[in-house]
């Protein structure tokens, strides 16, 4: 026999769901969700400034380029940890952990060798813009 009744073990249940979400959401204000909000602020002054100031700089472009990668590889893992779930498909999400690794690598490399045997970031959108 059941030692609660059905009513009073739907009430303990949800009261168990309000205390995990309410724990989840004391554990997300920690510096870890200040991070991709500072990454994303930083973007709009960068994103505009080798424009406005008329000097495209090396190093400019180099902060915006980091910039750019640490924001979508933090916007990519929010999507993985979103719709991936570690308990049911633990194989996948490895998987798909390693090809963000590998694709934000690739894209670090690509944006380097850009930089450094091109005409670099900002220099090809004003030309793109001015064309």
């Amino acid at each position: 026999m059941l030692s609660q009744s059905p009513r009073r073990l739907q009430h303990s249940t949800r009261a168990l769901r309000e205390q995990s979400f309410q724990q989840d959401l004391n554990e997300s204000k920690g510096p870890r969700t200040m991070q991709p909000r500072l990454i994303s602020a930083a973007l709009i002054p960068l994103t505009i400034a080798p424009f406005a100031a008329g000097s495209l700089n090396p190093v400019m472009d180099a902060a915006l380029c980091a910039t750019i990668i640490i924001h979508s590889h933090i916007g990519f893992e929010s999507i993985i940890i979103d719709y991936v779930p570690i308990k049911r498909l633990p194989k996948t999400r490895a998987l798909f952990w390693w090809g963000l690794r590998a694709a934000t690598l690739g894209v670090a490399v690509g944006l380097y060798e850009f930089e450094t045997n091109d005409v670099g970031l900002t220099e090809a959108v004003k030309r793109i813009w001015t064309a």
